[in-house]
This record gives C-alpha cells, structure tokens and sequence, in this order.
C-alpha cells in the first residue's frame, strides 16, 4: 500500500512540476519555434516579391537594422541596408 501511495504521491510531484516549469517553458518554446517560423516566411516571401538583387548580400544587415529598431518594416530595411552596401563597395572599389 504504502509503495502505491508513493508511486500516487510521485506522479502529483511529477505533475506540479510540468505543470509550473516544464509547460510554460514548453508552450513559449513552441511560440518562439511558431513565430521564427512565421517570420522566416514573410523574409522569403519578400525575398521573392519584387526586383531586389542585393537580397542575399544584405539580408543578415537587415535583421541587425530590425532587432536594433533602426527600420520599421522589411523594406526600410532593405532600403537602408542596400544603401550602405553600396557606400562599402564603391569605397573598396575606390581603394583598387
């Protein structure tokens, strides 16, 4: 008896626990898993969309520009990360 009021006892503690650590870890893992998702889908669905050929060259700029706050939306980002991209290349090509 006492060995089933143990086992009884251990799935309450086992259960508390995922109920008040694991789970919510859980549940915002799935929400960032979700969101990075969503949000990689709109980066190549605006990858695609339109004439934008200095894309691959910019991109990772452009996240740096949108986590910082520095442009609102994809295209400022693009916008801002293209014109610096081309400042660093005419000035490389300068130095030739």
């Amino acid at each position: 008896m006492s060995s089933l009021f143990g086992a009884i006892v251990g799935i309450g503690t086992f259960y508390a626990l995922y109920e008040s650590w694991l789970k919510p870890k859980w549940k915002a893992r799935v929400n960032r898993e979700a969101h990075r998702s969503f949000y990689l889908g709109q980066v190549d669905q605006f990858a695609r969309e339109g004439s934008r050929p200095y894309f691959e060259q910019v991109r990772g700029m452009m996240g740096t520009l949108l986590q910082n706050g520095q442009a609102a939306d994809l295209q400022e980002a693009y916008d801002r990360a293209v014109a610096v991209y081309v400042v660093e290349h005419q000035m490389k090509s300068a130095r030739r």
